[in-house]
């Protein structure tokens, strides 16, 4: 009976002796890079055990904090023979803020002496932020556009815009001006490229550079009309801050508001948007010469601009 008995024992220990776990690997499918806000998949695959693994996820931060990843992971066991293999799925949204991820295959509360891990170089694309030093008008002055992005390898190219109009191209991440004008006003944008997350792949910041400054007024100076036509002069005109009064004159006599009218500048023609004032004029008078002005005042000054009006055979 007690031989019997060591049998039953030995038989037992044999069946419910634990077996250690021969191999621990983390596969995932993206062989390349690790991008930002992509998500990814890990499989954690512990093989030849028994019983089956139990599996825990780890992630490291950059500040080396840890943490135990448990939503969202799927298990899987399946026998082969007498020993287990398990296969534990995580999903992670991928954040520049992660250093790497590790897994542990655990059997009855021990953890298996070896945790496969994976580093994570999170690469995202560039962060622009536009720097602009200027005092005033006709002082030296500069932009610059700082990055942070990984990698660190820019191609940048700084753009001034009057309107939807492209008036400078630049390839290079800063750009100087010796004396600050209005025709260095506009929208200016730092366009930068890391290659992430695709080589064609632009990120943009733009900053709007202005300053107060008095009217700038745009249009032709000569005009020519036929007896009896009807003659629409048109002058548009910029500034900043916005126009308080607007008057036409003919020959150095005020004209009365009525007879014009505003229409917006054409895209393009200044820094930002404009205005355009345009006058009827009736002309009943042969082989005449009147001078038309546009004045036009704001709060930091006022400019005005003539035109003269050829009515007849010329």
């Amino acid at each position: 009976m007690e031989i019997w008995r060591i049998v039953f024992f030995a038989f037992w220990l044999i069946l419910n002796l634990s077996v250690p776990v021969e191999n621990v690997t983390i596969k995932y499918l993206n062989q390349t890079d690790f991008v930002e806000g992509r998500r990814e998949k890990f499989d954690c695959v512990a093989v030849g055990s028994k019983p089956a693994a139990s599996i825990w996820w780890f992630l490291t931060y950059q500040n080396g904090s840890e943490i135990r990843i448990l939503d969202p992971v799927r298990n899987e066991t399946t026998q082969n023979k007498k020993v287990f293999q398990t296969v534990s799925t995580l999903e992670l949204v991928l954040n520049r803020e992660y250093r790497n991820i590790m897994c542990q295959a655990r059997i009855e509360n021990t953890r298996w002496k070896k945790s496969p891990s994976v580093p994570l170089e999170i690469k995202y694309p560039p962060e622009i932020t536009v720097i602009f030093g200027a005092t005033a008008l006709h002082q030296r002055a500069y932009l610059r556009c700082e990055v942070q992005a990984n990698p660190t390898k820019f191609v940048f190219k700084i753009v001034q815009k009057w309107g939807n109009t492209i008036k400078r191209e630049i390839d290079k991440d800063s750009v100087e001006f010796p004396s600050f004008s209005l025709e260095d006003f506009g929208t200016w944008v730092c366009r930068v490229s890391n290659g992430v997350p695709r080589k064609d792949y632009y990120a943009e910041q733009s900053v709007e550079l202005h300053m107060p400054v008095r009217p700038l007024i745009k249009g032709k100076t000569t005009e020519i009309a036929m007896f009896g036509e009807r003659k629409s002069l048109k002058l548009c005109f910029h500034c900043y801050p916005e126009a308080t009064d607007v008057k036409w004159f003919k020959n150095g006599e005020l004209i009365s508001s009525p007879k014009y009218s505003e229409e917006p500048a054409d895209d393009g023609i200044f820094p930002f948007s404009g205005n355009c004032s345009v006058l009827e004029v009736n002309t009943r008078e042969k082989k005449t010469v009147h001078n038309f002005s546009l004045v036009v005042t704001n709060s930091v000054g006022q400019s005005s601009f003539s035109v003269l009006l050829l009515i007849g055979q010329y």
